[in-house]
């Protein structure tokens, strides 16, 4: 990577452009580019291109590959795009990307790190697709899942422990053996505080996921004020803190060979919302994986209910769920007609 700070990949675009189509081990410029972005505390891109498409899907591939914040493209008019070489100037600090026309001469990536020292290194200019070296890495090293097995082990009893697992989680990072764990709110309560406060969100109408977490927030407030209880601590006996402690020690190894990177956001009455990132995919919400992952995370704690990724709910997911709600009630009342 080293080779790539030539000044003359600048000052001669003919020199930068054969420089990328003549370097033959892409994959260890991509692996330099990742070492690089665990090294620094920002990453500058600038992306030249022959047009705004391949543009636009090189920015792509570097930001889902390197798990860097996204935030919207500036300046691209989808309506009177622009017909020629381009350049995109990315900054990872905001996730903002701003487009704008080139003369073309140069084809390949800027990479500009700024190290955690505050120094910024400059790394150009990249041969383009390195982005697609990530994707076969992931291919060839993570091993595929067996879902039989994995089905035949969540069929398993629990295993008999007289002590709560959250307590063995949590003393993971219990740094004063002197320090006492809370233990969990009363169940009475918890429960009494949940159930009147999920009365009030059964509702026929349509509402956005923005709408379901502005719910969620109230919900966990008026929890706070009326029975005293938080709903979404942190603290040492919280399922966050059990959670989290759980992923970082006892499934980080079983995480790291699927190139997986699982954070928890927020915990609300027994739900877990986490954020899972993976080499092939970027920020995902796979349905299987999910799966797969409530499976192991609730192993961690007797409390967990669902886990849940961040990624919202769409308009149809809201609208089947509301239909199959109720057709379910129609049927209850066919079916019980005196209640």
């Amino acid at each position: 990577m080293e080779a790539s700070t030539d000044s003359e990949g600048h000052d001669d675009a003919g020199a930068s452009n054969l420089f990328g189509r003549q370097w033959e081990d892409k994959r260890a410029l991509w692996e330099s580019a990742k070492l690089m972005k665990k090294m620094s505390t920002s990453i500058g891109l600038g992306i030249h291109a022959s047009t705004p498409e391949r543009g636009i899907r090189e920015l792509e591939g570097w930001v889902l590959g390197l798990h860097l914040k996204h935030n919207e493209l500036h300046r691209y008019d989808e309506d009177d795009p622009i017909r020629g070489p381009v350049y995109i100037r990315y900054s990872s600090r905001t996730g903002d990307a701003y487009l704008r026309e080139n003369d073309g001469k140069h084809q390949g990536v800027e990479f500009a790190p700024k190290m955690k020292s505050g120094e910024r290194l400059d790394y150009g200019i990249l041969p383009m697709g390195l982005y697609r070296e990530q994707r076969k890495v992931a291919l060839e090293r993570v091993p595929p899942i067996d879902w039989k097995k994995v089905a035949s082990e969540m069929k398993k009893p629990p295993q008999s422990n007289p002590s709560p697992r959250v307590l063995s989680a949590n003393a993971l990072r219990v740094s004063n053996p002197q320090e006492l764990v809370p233990p969990p709110p009363p169940p009475s309560a918890t429960m009494e505080a949940e159930a009147e406060m999920d009365e009030e969100e059964e509702s026929d109408e349509f509402v956005d996921w923005r709408t379901l977490l502005d719910r969620q927030r109230e919900k966990a407030a008026k929890g706070k004020y009326k029975y005293d209880l938080d709903l979404n601590p942190k603290g040492p006996g919280s399922i966050f803190y059990s959670v989290q402690s759980f992923i970082d020690k006892k499934i980080k190894d079983e995480l790291e060979d699927y190139h997986l990177e699982v954070t928890v956001e927020r915990v609300l009455s027994g739900d877990v919302h986490v954020k899972i990132a993976s080499d092939c995919l970027g920020v995902t919400s796979d349905k299987i994986l999910i799966m797969w992952l409530e499976w192991k995370l609730k192993q961690a704690d007797d409390r967990i209910f669902r886990v849940y990724t961040d990624r919202g709910f769409s308009k149809r997911t809201l609208e089947i769920w509301r239909a199959e709600r109720s057709a379910k009630r129609k049927a209850r009342e066919e079916e019980y007609p005196d209640e």
